[in-house]
Formats: C-alpha cells, structure tokens, sequence
C-alpha cells in the first residue's frame, strides 16, 4: 500500500474489469467472474447501475440456456437490497438476456412482460431513466423473431405497430 488514494481502485476500475469479462467470449465464466467482482464491488460499497448492467451484459453474452434468469435475479437483488436504481438500459440488457434463454420457451413473453414493468414504472413514476426506447421495444421484436412462440411473427407486429402508435401520439417519442 502507497497510502495514495488516487491509486485506489474504484468503481470505474472495478466496472472496466467487468465489461471486459463481458466482452471476454469465455461463456459462462465470463458471466461468473464478472458476477464475483461486483460482489466485491456491493462489499465495498461501489456498486451502481453500471455495474449490474454489466454484469446484466455479461450473463447475455454467455450463451448460458439461464441467462435470462441469472440476469433478472440481479436486476431484483439491485433493487431489494442494494438500493440501486434500474435504468432503460438496465431492463433492456435484461429483456436481450432472456431472448437469448435457450432453457425457457417463454422467453419471448418474459421478455414482453419486462417491458411492461418498464413503461408501468416510468408512466407511474414519472422517471425518464426508465423510460422504454426504441432499443427495447426492438429488443423484445428480437426475442418474438427467436422464439418458438407460434404466433411470433403476429406478436412482433403488433408490438411494431404499438410503437408507431406511441410514437405519434407524441405519448413516447422515444419508441
């Protein structure tokens, strides 16, 4: 130790390692490593919403059948016990974690329903953070385009059509 606290660690060191775990392709141990150094990161108290998102980020990329599930059990944990707030990108990481679940068949309408949480949490609280855009409205379009679901195709227009309506209606110009 130097005593030089500008030396020290801190949560863009921490976030950097964990997005380049993320961005690792080491698979499910990618996801787990980045996992463990967020644990550090909640122990010292330096976990934000970056780091989840990364994390959220990480376990999407690994190909883990679970993914969705690993990624939502954080996205819960963030918000129960550590006080940190979710982000658009947040429930949109997720929403591409679970598209990318092999081990759920649902996970076309998990994803759909992700987004509803969503535009309910922003239309009752106001918070533009969490406000849906058109990345997330097109990321649960890709999670109909890769499911089973047998009505897929009939679900990702609909959805389509719903963002055109948001859109000009000027209710969410985002979408």
């Amino acid at each position: 130790q130097t005593g030089d606290e500008s030396t020290r660690p801190n949560d863009i060191s921490y976030n950097t390692v964990i997005t380049a775990w993320a961005k690792s392709g080491t698979g499910p141990e990618s996801a787990r490593r980045a996992e463990e150094i967020l644990q550090i990161m909640k122990d010292k108290n330096l976990a934000d919403v970056i780091s989840y998102n990364a994390v959220m980020h990480a376990w999407a990329r690994s190909g883990e059948p679970n993914a969705g599930e690993r990624a939502e059990t954080l996205l819960r944990t963030m918000t129960d016990k550590s006080n940190v707030q979710p982000n658009a990108r947040t429930y949109t990481t997720l929403i591409d974690a679970w598209s990318r679940s092999t081990a759920d068949d649902s996970r076309a309408r998990r994803a759909h329903a992700l987004l509803n949480e969503m535009e309910d949490l922003w239309k009752s609280t106001g918070n533009e953070r969490v406000k849906p855009n058109c990345i997330s409205y097109s990321a649960v379009i890709h999670a109909y385009a890769l499911s089973k679901e047998h009505r897929k195709a009939t679900m990702a227009c609909e959805l389509l059509r719903r963002m055109v309506q948001l859109y000009t209606s000027g209710e969410n110009v985002d979408a």
